[in-house]
């Protein structure tokens, strides 16, 4: 994963680096928000982590502008702050932020961006799913089988039914009104 840490902090710089060293990560560094969009424009990046404050602009702002971006839509973007401020979650999330961390949680950070799935990991795992509509049935049934799924799908909750009690499933995913008994 190439992630993009955007603070002015030497320190937190350093101590974020040694965090995520040996995790498999490439660590990009900007120093404030346009330095970050130059990187955004010119490279991939998978995840972004940003300071609420930065010199030239906030996060929430950053954050903004990055969504703008082609290819940036749905990239994870973490805001990082360093005060407790429930305000700021409220400005957070309609700009496109993912999560908020405190500066001091580095290490929860770090098993975030880990466990934060790339758009086009393949996953593993058993579905089954109940869609009495065929058009929507198939088309979701292909984009979970395209990420590595098995899915098991069915028209109905009666015809769905035996599979659940014979099979072990990770996930069952249905449509809220069904035709049929159940």
């Amino acid at each position: 994963r190439k992630v993009l840490l955007v603070d002015d902090s030497k320190m937190f710089q350093s101590m974020f680096q040694s965090v995520l060293a040996g995790s498999g990560c490439s660590l990009f560094l900007a120093n404030g928000g346009a330095e970050a969009l130059e990187i955004v424009g010119g490279r991939y990046i998978d995840f972004i982590c940003s300071s609420q404050y930065l010199r030239d602009m906030e996060g929430i702002e950053l954050c903004r502008k990055v969504r703008q971006l082609t290819g940036f839509v749905s990239k994870p973007f973490v805001l990082l702050t360093s005060v407790e401020a429930h305000d700021s979650l409220t400005l957070a999330l309609p700009a496109g932020v993912t999560e908020i961390f405190h500066k001091r949680d580095v290490a929860q950070l770090l098993a975030f961006i880990k466990r934060f799935p790339s758009r086009n990991a393949r996953i593993e795992g058993r579905v089954l799913y109940v869609e009495d509509s065929p058009s929507q049935r198939e088309f979701l049934k292909a984009v979970l089988q395209k990420h590595g799924l098995i899915v098991d799908a069915y028209s109905s909750a009666d015809e769905a039914w035996p599979h659940f009690m014979a099979d072990p499933y990770d996930v069952v995913i249905t449509d809220i009104v069904l035709d049929g008994m159940m």
